[in-house]
């Protein structure tokens, strides 16, 4: 709960890092050595999904609700790609709507 407390600015900063650092984990373990990268990726995106999904209903009705929805869709999708592919589709689609949230 401390993580979404705050000052609207603070919380909005909190949640970039969140989404950050997580995908700084998946692009760890799309590249790992580990001979199944699959189940570390998976682990990632499902973590990431689950905190998206929050960050989208909190932002419902904020001009930062599209971007979420949409982050939220790709890492849903990215779900069902290879390691390296749902890695690479994650990081495009942060670098597309970071600025907006």
């Amino acid at each position: 709960a401390r993580v979404m407390g705050g000052d609207a600015k603070g919380g909005r900063r909190r949640q970039k890092e969140q989404v950050s650092l997580l995908l700084d984990a998946l692009r760890s373990a799309a590249v790992t050595t580990d001979p199944t990268p699959d189940q570390s990726v998976a682990a990632v995106l499902a973590i990431l999904c689950a905190i998206v999904r929050k960050h989208v209903e909190a932002a419902a009705q904020t001009p930062a609700g599209a971007a979420w929805k949409d982050l939220f869709r790709t890492f849903l999708r990215a779900q069902q790609m290879q390691p390296s592919v749902a890695q690479a589709a994650c990081e495009a689609a942060w670098e597309q709507h970071r600025g907006k949230i």
